[in-house]
């Protein structure tokens, strides 16, 4: 998150962020972590996971 800051999320959690803001989620749990995404006006996001899966992802894209 923005700053370094962080907050932990439960069950039921809702986050919205501003656009623009930096933002990303770490699983630190024992369990799967399974989450929806909605996005407006509607994005693409199968490029920023593939990059980010072979390290190719840049904190500013």
């Amino acid at each position: 998150m923005a700053d370094g800051a962080w907050a932990p999320l439960c069950v039921g959690d809702v986050v919205i962020t501003p656009p623009g803001e930096t933002h990303g989620v770490e699983n630190t749990g024992g369990a799967d972590f399974i989450y929806l995404t909605v996005t407006t006006p509607p994005q693409d996001m199968a490029g920023f996971y593939d990059r980010a899966a072979t390290g190719t992802e840049t904190s500013n894209a």
